[in-house]
């Protein structure tokens, strides 16, 4: 027997009709999940195949020792086995890329079962880490630090409030938060924790959950690890029979003992939340009578006595069943609010600003106020918005002691830039509000005086003829900043306030700018 019709007769009609089958159910449990269902189907046809496969190759070898004899259809089963290569090709791709699609994150049950084994633990608890009177969170933590890639030693943040669980012997029921860290690097770390008792003794954690980071400094949860351990502590000593907490594991043990008059034959639940910084009211202000307020350092003590209603500080409460019977706070007034904190990020910018311009040597314009030219870090000027109206405004200079009131002479509009070569050369522009033109003024003197300039616009008649746009000189009337290069002082004259200037005179001056000589005309307009 030839190995084609090996071949052949192994890939025969029945074999791909098996085999299509089992493809299908494959495909099938990877789109739409069902292993119950599908999976039986899937082995029995794996099976049926490994069957024919194992019988017909034993086959082959019996009838391969037995050469000379003929055949039936050896003639024939080259191309039978080409049909057969052909079919099994197109059932392998066809279902093949229909599972490869199903791996893909939210395209089938595949995918969604390889994407939560990416991102996705289930971590199973013990007695020992869900004995909140005997080891608080460190049970729980020390389980995300082994299983989830969380480390101990990065500041960590909750991104909402931690709601913690638990029964009157201090055993964990349930656990939820948003976690989030950045590493040595710089890199986000986020884990979310789902753990309820009562559904699964395996705690769920999310890997790489995004939180909004804004609001960092009152989201610190190294706070809450102080007062936990604070708690505990007295949990298991004097505040014990206040709230009603078992010591033992075991009901008998403690009948009658250590139980509060709160003590009542429901299912007593203490649930602890912990929000981070934000306000809370005074004890003066608590309405339960079996409220505490509880501080943790004597520095907390003198600065709640000094302040007046509400307290700030990091918080946490704890309740028993729906009654808050105990607050804890520390850090009193330590941390800014949002305002405070953005207010000082702003003033933070703005001096880099200023840093920055000091180093560069330009205008920092300061919103409806005016603008500064930060010379060095010493030297400064500035026009300042004396009046303003309709859109223009009249300024006043300063230059150390020199205050000019009229730095423009009469004209208003709206200053563009200022520009000094040293404490005494300088200019200073301004345009109308619709800035489709400039004028540029110059001083010797520091700012005592300032007289406009007129650049020979003319001088570049010649060279504009023929412009993309037809401009004559009178059309180029925007003047820009002056700079500096090799010691020569150029400036720009355009037809309007574009930010990339195509088309313009260029002058230069050789002694400071008292006097200007045209240089040459561009035209770039073409090559944009």
């Amino acid at each position: 027997m030839n190995r084609k019709l090996y071949w052949a007769v192994l890939l025969n009609p029945v074999f791909l009709i098996l085999y299509g089958f089992g493809l299908s159910a494959l495909c099938s449990l990877c789109e739409y999940g069902g292993v119950r269902q599908r999976l039986p189907l899937i082995a029995a046809a794996f099976a049926c195949g490994l069957f024919w496969f194992l019988t017909w190759t034993i086959l082959y070898f019996i009838r391969k020792k037995k050469p000379g004899k003929r055949v039936i259809g050896a003639k024939w089963s080259k191309w039978v086995l080409l049909v057969e290569l052909v079919v099994l090709l197109g059932l392998t791709g066809y279902y093949g890329y229909r599972i490869y699609q199903s791996a893909q994150h939210y395209n089938g049950r595949l995918g969604t079962y390889l994407y939560n084994r990416k991102t996705t633990r289930s971590i199973a608890l013990d007695d020992t880490d869900r004995d909140f009177l005997a080891n608080g969170l460190n049970g729980i933590f020390d389980s995300l630090e082994e299983e989830c890639g969380l480390n101990r030693d990065w500041e960590l943040y909750a991104a909402d409030t931690l709601v913690l669980e638990m029964d009157e012997y201090g055993t964990i029921l349930s656990l939820e938060v948003l976690l989030y860290a950045f590493d040595e690097e710089g890199d986000y770390h986020g884990w979310l924790i789902d753990y309820d008792g009562s559904k699964s003794d395996e705690m769920t954690v999310y890997l790489g959950s995004r939180a909004n980071t804004d609001y960092m400094e009152q989201e610190q949860l190294s706070p809450m690890f102080e007062m936990i351990d604070s708690l505990i502590s007295d949990l298991n000593t004097s505040m014990l029979e206040r709230f009603g907490f078992r010591i033992s594991a075991s009901a008998e043990e403690t009948e009658g003992e250590n139980l509060s008059d709160m003590r009542t034959e429901e299912d007593i639940v203490f649930t602890l939340r912990y929000s981070g910084y934000g306000t809370g009211n005074s004890p003066q202000s608590a309405s339960d009578p079996s409220y505490v307020w509880y501080y943790l350092s004597k520095e907390d003590i003198e600065s709640a006595n000094q302040t007046d209603g509400d307290i700030d500080g990091f918080l946490m409460s704890l309740y028993r069943n729906d009654t808050k019977v105990l607050t804890m706070v520390t850090g009193v007034g330590t941390l800014d609010t949002v305002e405070e904190i953005k207010a000082r990020e702003e003033e933070e910018e703005r001096l880099a600003e200023i840093e920055a311009a000091k180093q560069k040597g330009k205008t920092l314009i300061g919103g409806q106020e005016g603008m500064t030219f930060y010379l060095d870090e010493n030297t400064s000027m500035s026009l300042t918005v004396i009046d303003a109206a309709a859109g223009s405004r009249w300024y006043s200079f300063e230059n150390g002691s020199i205050y000019n009131e009229d730095p423009f002479n009469g004209r208003w509009g709206v200053a563009e830039s200022i520009y000094f070569l040293d404490e005494k050369t300088g200019f200073i522009l301004i345009s109308y509000a619709s800035q489709d033109s400039s004028y540029i003024y110059y001083t010797s003197d520091g700012g005592e005086t300032f007289e406009e300039e007129l650049l020979p616009v003319g001088d570049g008649e010649e060279d504009m003829k023929g412009n993309a746009f037809d401009f004559t000189p009178e059309d180029m009337d925007y003047v820009y900043t002056p700079y500096e290069e090799d010691g020569i002082l150029y400036v720009k004259v355009s037809s309007d306030s574009a930010s990339e200037v195509y088309m313009y005179l260029l002058f230069s001056s050789e002694d400071a700018g008292a006097s200007w000589q045209y240089v040459s005309f561009q035209d770039d307009y073409s090559e944009h």
